[in-house]
């Protein structure tokens, strides 16, 4: 199911993954959220198309997750229409 959430707690580096990637939490409501971590190169993509400069102007962006069940993965950034 897709779900609208809201962006959290943004950051960039290589984690614990071992690989430069962009990391940050996704809301559905308070205290019902998923830390998401995402390659570098689809990282980029979502950068580009949002026109974002800086990854830290993700913080409080709503954006569409797909959950099933008990697990919850980033889909796009909203688009205001």
């Amino acid at each position: 199911m897709r779900q609208l959430a809201i962006i959290r707690n943004v950051g960039i580096g290589t984690r614990d993954v071992g690989r430069p990637c962009l990391w940050f939490d996704t809301y559905v409501e308070e205290g019902i959220g998923a830390l998401q971590i995402i390659d570098w190169d689809r990282a980029a993509q979502i950068l580009q198309a949002s026109g974002i400069c800086d990854v830290r102007d993700l913080n409080g962006k709503p954006c569409w997750v797909d959950r099933d069940g008990n697990t919850m993965h980033f889909a796009e950034l909203w688009k205001d229409l």
